[in-house]
């Protein structure tokens, strides 16, 4: 059965400038609309002399809501020619029943989109509908554009559409900004070219933060939870479980263990666990001591352009400040996994904890795992302190642990409690991985209990 689309009318301003209808805008703030630049200003971004907005609440209730009309100021510093947006604030209060729309980010091609609005063609308001073309064009003035594709074809009176949301899964991934239109004002070839709503999250800095941390889709909790194949670590995996499923305020975990201490394999196992759901990963091995470009072309090869569309074009620092604007956007899930943290550089060490970490709070969907020997600190001075937990890891001293993951590991035949037991010595515990040492004794016992049980006599 189809899905009915419920279209956020109470959101969307029919604006007019000297008195004459000139495109569509849509609130991002309880003060604030969000509308192209062409609409309410000339090329040269000189804003029209009066702007009035007007909003049909009725159309989404119908509950008799009057119209609301309000004048508004063009915000010269939150505009943009180049990309085409301008913000608005709008000059009277607002009615309870206009609720800002939430910003996303990330859209993939053949992802269907709608985008209501006020266009000639039917000035009482219509909801275009097609499908995302290309999630990262290229476009006069050196930026990148959505393309999208109107189910409707050519022929479009798209005049008046101008600043209405691209709505993607419930988020605003873009408004609109041009078409190709033929002599008549028609669209041709029904495509039509969105603003990246990430860029004008980024120019805007802390005015839109707030619409841009709209719903994450998290991963439901599988039932019955699956455990990675390892001895205890289990508070560490469920602390990992509610990061990545959206169950804790927390989204930063910081293993730290000498070597030998199981860290590594516990990080690669959460890594799988991520990916199984499944949910993107970046994984990056710090081994090496790679630059810091090097670790943001690797996050850019795991990722694609779909969840870093506007990064994978820039180099060097812009790009790296990029990331943060792209991953902000996201309204799903990701982990970024940083191993051997002990072997970065200072200037990887320095941009992770100064600039990365340091914006967490914009990127709602991002959930940060890094391991070694050393961590970065996580004190009370740190900006994310308040999103992260330090996990030191020790020696493990459960037997029953160590039998159940003896169980798991090697079920076709089993080690008794006693041979478990005498793995952990006089108190001194089971280090968190098997180490060499310790498979050269695991593997014989394995294989003798293993003949034994399927009675080949070996052993």
């Amino acid at each position: 059965m189809a899905i009915q689309l419920k279209t956020p009318w109470a959101s969307i301003a029919k604006i007019a400038v000297d008195g004459e209808h000139s495109g569509t805008g849509f609130l991002v703030t309880r003060q604030h609309v969000l509308t192209a630049l062409h609409v309410v200003a000339d090329k040269s971004g000189q804003p029209f002399e009066r702007i009035i907005m007007r909003f049909f609440p009725d159309a989404e209730f119908g509950d008799g809501s009057p119209v609301f009309e309000t004048d508004a100021r063009f915000i010269e510093e939150w505009s943009s020619i180049s990309e085409d947006f301008a913000v608005l604030e709008c000059l009277n209060p607002l009615p309870e029943q206009l609720k800002p729309l939430h910003l996303g980010g990330a859209c993939r091609t053949e992802e269907r989109f709608s985008s209501p609005g006020f266009g000639i063609a039917k000035l009482t308001g219509f909801t275009a509908i097609g499908t995302v073309s290309s999630s990262n064009d290229p476009f006069e003035g050196g930026v990148t554009v959505i393309g999208l594709q109107f189910d409707s074809g050519s022929g479009l009176p798209v005049k008046g559409h101008s600043g209405a949301p691209v709505i993607v899964n419930g988020c605003v991934v873009g408004l609109l900004r041009t078409a190709f239109l033929d002599e008549q004002e028609l669209s041709s070839g029904g495509i039509v070219h969105a603003v990246r709503i990430q860029q004008v999250v980024l120019a805007c800095g802390d005015l839109l933060k707030s619409a841009a941390t709209g719903p994450i889709r998290w991963p439901a909790l599988p039932s019955p939870s699956r455990a990675p194949v390892l001895a205890d670590r289990k508070p560490e995996f469920e602390l990992f479980q509610r990061m990545i499923t959206g169950q804790s305020a927390s989204r930063v975990l910081l293993l730290e263990g000498t070597t030998n201490s199981g860290k590594s394999v516990l990080s690669k196992e959460l890594v799988k666990y991520a990916r199984s759901l499944p949910i993107a990963v970046a994984y990056v091995d710090l081994k090496g001591c790679p630059e810091l470009n090097g670790i943001f072309g690797a996050m850019v090869l795991d990722l694609g352009d779909e969840i870093l569309p506007t990064a994978r074009l820039a180099a060097g620092e812009p790009g790296l400040s990029q990331i943060i604007a792209d991953l902000g956007g996201l309204n799903r899930p990701l982990l970024v996994a940083l191993d051997t943290w002990e072997k970065s550089s200072d200037q990887t060490r320095n941009w992770i904890e100064t600039q990365f970490l340091a914006r967490l709070a914009r990127m709602p969907g991002v959930v940060v795992l890094i391991a070694g020997q050393e961590v970065p600190d996580s004190g009370l001075d740190s900006q994310w302190s308040s999103l992260a937990v330090h996990r030191p890891l020790g020696p493990i001293y459960s037997v029953d642990d160590w039998m159940d993951y003896s169980h798991r590991k090697w079920p076709a035949g089993g080690f008794t409690r006693d041979h478990v037991e005498a793995l952990a010595g006089a108190g001194e515990g089971i280090p968190g991985v098997i180490s060499p040492s310790l498979a050269r004794f695991i593997e014989p016992k394995h294989a003798a209990l293993a003949a034994r049980a399927t009675g080949d006599g070996r052993g």
